[in-house]
């Protein structure tokens, strides 16, 4: 009997606790048709930017950052490129390209600790997560490019002076590296693909290495062979007319020893007809590929040009082994004339018309830019010679042989 009685007082007291619970449910159901907020996620506000202006007239540079970089400072710069430093040391550094107009900039990502065995073999406590970001033109910032964590953990991370922005600001080529040789890496910067993803490029120099039709809707790619690492190969890539994410190779060159192979020279002809030629021991030969019919036809080439005979120019007419062209100035299809490789600058430059020649060397900071400024406006830089080489190897160094003119007052 008493145990009849507890069974009923159970049964009712879980029956008051449904009924509660559905009147709970029915009310929040209620409460949710009213209110559609609690339904739909409340969109996620865009962070509000304080931008600041940064103008040079001497670079004719006009562009805009955030304010709360502090003052920036320009501390390299190449032809179309410009790094600069922000006070604010959360900005890794900043990189501006002319051309294009767009700013990016390297910020750091999540921290990773290592472990001890790691400590000991690499000598780095921390490494952080490299996030490379972007200024767009409508000035909206977007990541262009984020390390992956388990490359970050490894100490992998974007190459510094690795960056190229395409004229068309779309692209934006850069190298990874961790603790070995590198990985090239070309990202749509809208899209977010590597369009060097499945392919054996090796680019060893963006600027030039890295070419686009006038038009900008056809890519060509230089691709070398990297000897240590065993990666790349000498070959010619080339996208689609009107789809640069899509690269083909149309040529490549892969008998005989690496250092008497050379791609010499890669170059748009126009918007349709892309040149380029290849140095195989003393043998040279061009060839011209047309973009929309894919056609691929050999062109004649000057075998090579002797000593004191013109060299360069819109043919791009080489000199004869032993030989290095010495041009006539720094612009696109510029000439000039074939002298002995061993040649001096005092020796090159009088072959050149000047009174003599002189080596120059410029720290690649704020303070050698205005020495190199300075010297140049009295005196013509010819490139290297035999006396006055710098190793592509030796960062943050330019220079080479310059010329004074015989007509000092002018």
């Amino acid at each position: 009997m008493a145990y009849s009685k507890f069974l009923i007082a159970l049964i009712i007291i879980s029956g008051i606790i449904i009924i509660i619970a559905g009147v709970f449910i029915w009310q929040h159901q209620q409460e949710s048709k009213e209110d559609p907020e609690v339904l739909e996620q409340k969109p996620v506000e865009e962070e509000i930017v304080v931008w600041s202006a940064y103008k040079n007239e001497e670079y004719s540079l006009d562009f805009v950052y955030p304010k709360e970089w502090g003052k920036i400072k320009i501390v390299s710069e190449s032809e179309q490129s410009f790094i600069f430093e922000a006070e604010n040391k959360e900005i890794e550094e900043i990189w501006h390209h002319k051309l294009s107009g767009a700013t990016l900039f390297l910020v750091r990502g999540e921290k990773y600790g290592k472990d001890e065995l790691e400590i000991q073999l690499q000598g780095v406590v921390e490494t952080y997560q490299d996030i490379l970001k972007i200024i767009t033109p409508d000035k909206k910032i977007k990541t262009a490019y984020a390390i992956d964590p388990y490359f970050a953990k490894q100490g992998g991370g974007i190459v510094r002076n690795s960056l190229y922005v395409s004229p068309n600001g779309k692209y934006v080529f850069m190298e990874l590296s961790a603790f070995t040789f590198g990985q090239p890496i070309m990202i749509n910067i809208e899209t977010g693909k590597n369009i060097l993803e499945g392919t054996d490029i090796w680019i060893s120099e963006p600027d030039k290495d890295i070419y686009w039709s006038p038009d900008n809707k056809t890519l060509a790619v230089r691709s070398t062979l990297h000897v240590y690492a065993g990666l790349g190969t000498n070959s010619v890539f080339v996208s689609s007319y009107n789809n640069t994410d899509e690269l083909s190779e149309i040529a490549v060159v892969s008998s005989g020893p690496q250092q008497e192979i050379e791609i010499t020279e890669v170059k748009f002809i126009d918007n349709e007809n892309l040149f380029f030629q290849f140095k195989i021991r003393d043998d040279i030969r061009g060839y011209v590929y047309n973009v929309k019919t894919e056609d691929l036809r050999k062109q004649n080439v000057q075998e090579c040009a002797e000593e004191g005979e013109f060299c360069g120019g819109i043919s791009g007419v080489l000199c004869c082994s032993g030989l290095n062209c010495f041009y006539d100035g720094q612009y696109p299809d510029s000439g000039g004339i074939c002298l002995k490789a061993d040649s001096s600058c005092s020796q090159a430059c009088e072959n050149l018309g000047y009174e003599y020649g002189i080596c120059e060397k410029f720290a690649i900071s704020p303070e050698g830019f205005e020495l190199k400024k300075e010297f140049e406006r009295t005196h013509f830089g010819i490139g290297f010679t035999s006396d006055c080489y710098i190793s592509r190897e030796i960062v943050g160094v330019s220079g080479g042989c310059y010329c004074y003119p015989l007509n000092e007052s002018s």
